[in-house]
């Protein structure tokens, strides 16, 4: 070393370090230094981020669509119960309309749940069957079936008995069905209870 060259030396105090720095802060007119690259990488990542809350967002938004979708294609709501009057031991022929609103064809055989009251279950063969016994409905379309219902003798008169029509192996069509047992055998078969 000449006697020309100087030792330089900074002092630095020995406060706290400084606070990190920011976007804003490293374009800010203040600042006394400006870090292309470290600006950049800080854009880069903060686009990245949003981006990602971005994707997130819309991947969340089609998961919901794809619920709604699914809520749309899912069972039928069931419909009001279809109600009829009459004695134990009678035997009652009303229809119903099957309706097909879904976009695929609704095929299958007719069904009953077990048939039930708060007493007793009666197994749904010795009370109902349907004609036809299938259905088969393209889109918009419907059908009408007859449905057969023979009361069991030994429900008592007040009972009421319960079941749900449905077609085997779909969940697009379900009609529930009370029969309100009547005490009077004289009672001729009434239309169904409004």
């Amino acid at each position: 070393m000449s006697r020309n060259d100087a030792v330089r030396v900074t002092l630095r105090s020995k406060s706290k370090a400084p606070p990190p720095r920011t976007p804003l802060s490293m374009l800010s007119p203040l600042s006394s230094t400006l870090d292309l690259s470290t600006v950049l990488t800080t854009l880069l990542t903060g686009g990245a981020d949003v981006l990602d809350a971005a994707a997130s967002a819309a991947s969340g938004g089609a998961r919901f669509l794809e619920r709604v979708a699914d809520a749309r294609s899912g069972p039928a709501a069931p419909r009001a119960t279809w109600t009829v009057r009459a004695a134990a031991g009678k035997k009652l022929q009303h229809s119903f309309i099957v309706t097909n609103d879904r976009a695929s064809r609704l095929t299958g055989a007719l069904q009953s749940t077990d048939w039930y009251s708060e007493n007793k279950t009666w197994p749904a063969g010795d009370i109902v069957r349907f004609e036809p016994a299938r259905v088969d409905v393209v889109r918009r379309a419907t059908q009408p079936v007859r449905a057969l219902i023979t009361v069991p003798a030994d429900a008592a008169g007040g009972e009421i008995l319960r079941a749900t029509f449905f077609i085997a192996g779909s969940e697009q069509f379900r009609l529930p069905v009370e029969v309100h047992v009547v005490k009077s055998i004289e009672v001729e078969d009434v239309e169904p209870l409004r």
